[in-house]
């Protein structure tokens, strides 16, 4: 599922996907960088909850991170595009 795909250089902002099926344990997660940015990952379990840093890339990347039922994730200081994918 693709969280987060900037279309163009120097794009910056936030997406957000809801899993409405968790199958618990952890997810691959991948970002992909072309440039410069900082990319942070966030997770939660419920709407009312807050949010926590699950990853933050600076390049491109991948890791292991929990099963969350929501996820976002967010770009500063981009200067090329950036991807970022978590396997469901």
């Amino acid at each position: 599922m693709r969280i987060l795909d900037t279309t163009s250089a120097a794009e910056t902002g936030s997406a957000f996907q809801t899993l409405f099926e968790r199958r618990g344990g952890y997810r691959a997660l991948q970002a992909d960088i072309s440039a410069a940015g900082t990319v942070t990952v966030e997770g939660r379990n419920a709407p009312d909850m807050e949010w926590v840093t699950l990853a933050t890339f600076t390049s491109t990347g991948a890791e292991m991170v929990a099963t969350m039922r929501e996820f976002r994730a967010s770009v500063a200081g981009n200067t090329g595009t950036v991807k970022v994918e978590i396997d469901v």
